[in-house]
């Protein structure tokens, strides 16, 4: 064991719950465990850091919850802490009163530049990204990003045993906070008829168009796996208005279908719950090698680091656009 006894090590979840959270925050009590380091826990996110809402840790803490997939020690948005500049101040003096050397912040996108506001005013961070909607653009995969797809699949194929059965029309409404990663995957894994991407939006006569089309060609139901928020917007019905629309033009069975928080519970996939591993590992071990302000990221199949800065200003570059287009193309010829 390294003797690293002076050292305090803390973390928090933050931002919209993923599964692999879990994972993370016990993964790192037993690596600052190993290491010598006293490791602490704040609930709630970047609220139980200013609330001072300490989590009692020990070698055991949570091994009964390997498989969970809640946060284990909470997770929340904060909108005080992002618009306060006083409430980032006194989440600094709560680190310092407790004498934590870093901060490990276990989240998405907001999350990530909550940590650089506590960078900025002096506090060591790393963050690990763990969202479903892979929407980090520093790394390719973010932790509860695959168990999210798993569940997915499980439920478009739940549903469409029920419209095969009523030869309807699906149109699935997917989280991913507008990004389409969810939508695509889920929709070549799954074979859904059309994937309705920010790439690919449709008017209510371009869902007919391919419903009709869908049909003239024998299948025997068709399904839209649609990413959120791009109905109602831009003047366009929502999607239980266009539902309603399809069925009277078409005569057949048709519903709009949220798949909502499920997406966001679940037990972490193996993938997951070794990415969770991976990342907290590389982020305590360069803890104690003196380097903080980073972003643990997985690109080209390794686990690695790169400047929190960096990390926060990269615009995200999909591959999705040619995978969506290719694939709307095969499923209307």
């Amino acid at each position: 064991m390294k003797l690293n006894n002076k050292k305090k090590f803390a973390i928090i979840c933050s931002g919209g719950s993923a599964p692999g959270m879990a994972t993370c925050v016990i993964s790192f009590v037993k690596k600052c465990m190993s290491e010598g380091v006293t490791p602490i826990a704040f609930a709630n996110g970047f609220e139980g850091l200013h609330d001072n809402q300490i989590v009692t840790l020990s070698n055991n803490f949570g091994l009964n919850f390997l498989d969970d997939g809640s946060a284990l020690i909470g997770t929340s948005r904060c909108s005080k802490f992002r618009e306060d500049t006083k409430y980032r101040k006194h989440c600094v003096e709560v680190l310092k009163r407790h004498g934590i050397d870093a901060l490990i912040v276990v989240g998405g996108e907001g999350s990530y530049k909550g940590a650089l506001d506590l960078a900025k005013l002096g506090v060591k961070v790393i963050t690990i990204p763990a969202t479903i909607d892979n929407d980090i653009p520093s790394t390719s995969y973010t932790v509860g990003f695959d168990t999210c797809l798993n569940t997915v699949c499980r439920v478009v194929s739940e549903v469409n045993d029920v419209f095969v059965s009523h030869h309807g029309i699906a149109l699935i409404e997917l989280m991913g906070k507008g990004c389409p990663d969810v939508t695509v995957r889920s929709a070549i894994a799954n074979n859904a008829t059309y994937m309705v991407t920010k790439y690919s939006k449709l008017k209510p006569e371009g869902f007919l168009k391919v419903a009709k089309a869908a049909f003239a060609k024998g299948k025997p139901n068709v399904t839209f796996l649609v990413t959120e928020k791009l109905y109602p917007s831009e003047g366009d019905k929502s999607l239980k208005a266009i539902a309603k629309w399809l069925e009277k033009e078409t005569g057949c069975f048709t519903r709009h279908v949220v798949v909502g928080y499920i997406q966001r519970g679940g037990r972490p996939s193996a993938r997951d719950r070794l990415l969770a591993n991976y990342m907290v590992n590389i982020a305590v071990d360069q803890l104690l090698d003196g380097k903080y302000n980073k972003a643990i990221c997985r690109k080209a199949r390794k686990t690695t680091s790169m400047d929190l800065t960096k990390a926060v200003a990269m615009k995200r570059k999909s591959g999705n656009r040619p995978l969506v287009s290719i694939f709307n193309k095969i499923n209307q010829e």
